[in-house]
């Protein structure tokens, strides 16, 4: 009996280690961090039969390990010698999905990087009606986007110049999306790009399912209500122009907090005003909804003499009705004109700060 299990046990340790269709893990296996992740991977149909992939050359790899998803699991089915960039799949007739790793042997153990990420291909006839994708590109490739926006870029997927039938169709659209710098924009699955509450400026671009891809597109985040001057404020009014002086930071702090109150859909119409003792503001907005900008509000509120009101709506408004002057801040949407009565600056491409004198 023990003879018997003896040979079993042999029997099943030779099959995991010669078979290609299984990867058992040894101890003297590591992630090694020196070699770079195959990179460029693609997948392609190859003569109507097989599917080819390939992948750029990694520096100080031994070797490649072709890994293939078979029933909701990788498995590896070919090791590739270091001089080749390339695997050709045994013939199929079905969609079939891949990745690629590097490995190098260090001392007599095993090394390998990251694995690359996925890609999938059919083998079709130059007259099928279903076909891998060709070229994607985006119809725009920059973007300016203030903090909290979303753009959704227009993205073509042609179909694979190897097909010939006008009316066959990609086999599949899905595209997977990437940024360079996650803290300053995200994408999500559809492909809308989220600016966060960073400046500054990334990269993204779309990969479709067999690892074609488009150029990266530029995204410039920009904190539009702190603009590095003003523009034009020697031309305003001795009265405004002291009163911007003077509160410079916290007009731009509240600009900006209404600005992101607006993009998340938030902005609500309402006045704030100092209390009659001058010991509180006074407001319909709830306190938590205005925090961030408490301490501006009252700077301008608690210290500036007579009856200001600062109104929070389409943008912030001051209203300075001990003077025949008014100071309003407006977001500037893309539809939106706005035509001020008197004197005006412009602080940031999409904020603008204009004055006029009342007739009292």
């Amino acid at each position: 009996m023990n003879k018997k299990l003896i040979s079993i046990a042999l029997l099943l340790c030779i099959l995991c280690t010669s078979s290609p269709y299984l990867h058992i893990a040894k101890a003297n296996e590591t992630e090694s961090t020196q070699l770079s992740t195959p990179a460029f991977v693609r997948a392609r149909s190859y003569k109507a039969k097989k599917i080819k992939i390939t992948w750029n050359k990694v520096d100080g790899a031994d070797g490649y390990q072709v890994y293939q998803k078979k029933k909701r699991k990788f498995v590896k089915v070919a090791e590739v010698k270091a001089n080749k960039k390339k695997w050709f799949s045994p013939k199929t007739k079905s969609y079939q999905t891949y990745m690629v790793r590097a490995c190098k042997k260090v001392n007599g153990a095993v090394q390998y990087s990251g694995f690359s990420y996925t890609v999938g291909a059919k083998p079709y006839k130059k007259n099928a009606k279903k076909v891998n994708a060709g070229m994607i590109y985006s119809k725009r490739y920059q973007y300016n986007m203030g903090l909290y926006e979303t753009a959704s870029p227009e993205i073509v997927i042609e179909k694979s110049k190897y097909a010939k039938n006008k009316k066959a169709v990609v086999v599949n659209t899905s595209l997977r999306w990437y940024s360079t710098d996650e803290g300053i924009v995200t994408v999500d699955e559809k492909g809308v790009i989220h600016s966060q509450n960073t400046t500054g400026q990334c990269q993204v671009y779309a990969r479709a399912h067999n690892g074609n891809y488009t150029k990266k597109i530029d995204v410039n985040v920009s904190r539009y209500a702190y603009p590095e001057k003003f523009e034009y404020l020697e031309n305003t009014q001795p009265v405004m122009e002291d009163f911007v002086n003077k509160y410079q930071e916290d007009m731009k702090a509240i600009a900006e907090y209404f600005e992101i109150r607006e993009k998340n859909g938030n902005v609500k119409n309402g006045i704030f005003e100092i209390s009659e003792d001058r010991t509180r503001i006074e407001t319909n907005f709830r306190e938590e909804e205005y925090a961030p900008v408490k301490q501006n509000l009252w700077n301008i509120l608690s210290d500036y003499p007579g009856d200001l009101e600062i109104g929070a709506g389409r943008g912030v408004s001051f209203d300075l009705s001990y003077y025949p002057y008014h100071i309003l801040l407006v977001y500037l949407f893309i539809d939106h004109e706005l035509e001020p009565r008197g004197a005006f600056f412009m602080i940031a491409p999409r904020w603008i700060y204009s004055f006029w004198q009342y007739n009292i």
